[in-house]
């Protein structure tokens, strides 16, 4: 999978923030979905790693998956923009004064991923 670096453009304001991504680290994207919304990946990998999560935290699930199957590579340049605006998913779901059923979401994520990597003893 390749990832890079990506500009957040909130449309409320109309500010413009580049988002800087770290070097891919296995352990740290088990504790953290760091990569952001600006990434790729071969279709043969995604036809080993399975399909996509029907629920929130989707994309932070495929990175974990495609992590089992093979490397990542940061490209350090600015290659997307993400629209932040009212009616984008995320922000209706925070807004949603009902229960979040994604709340904890990536956290179960985390754990699933950690079950199925860690070696029994």
């Amino acid at each position: 999978m390749a990832y890079s670096n990506w500009e957040n453009f909130d449309e409320r304001n109309g500010t413009v923030q580049v988002r800087l991504v770290p070097e891919y680290d296995k352990a740290r994207l088990l504790r953290q979905c760091y990569v952001g919304p600006c990434w790729l990946f071969r279709r043969s990998a995604k036809e080993i790693a399975g399909g996509y999560l029907e629920e929130p935290c989707e994309d932070y699930d495929m990175h974990l998956k495609l992590a089992e199957v093979g490397s990542f590579r940061r490209v350090p340049q600015v290659l997307g923009v993400w629209r932040n605006h009212p009616l984008n998913v995320s922000n209706r779901l925070v807004l949603n004064p009902q229960p979040i059923r994604w709340q904890g979401q990536a956290k179960r994520i985390q754990e699933c991923h950690r079950q199925r990597t860690q070696p029994e003893h």
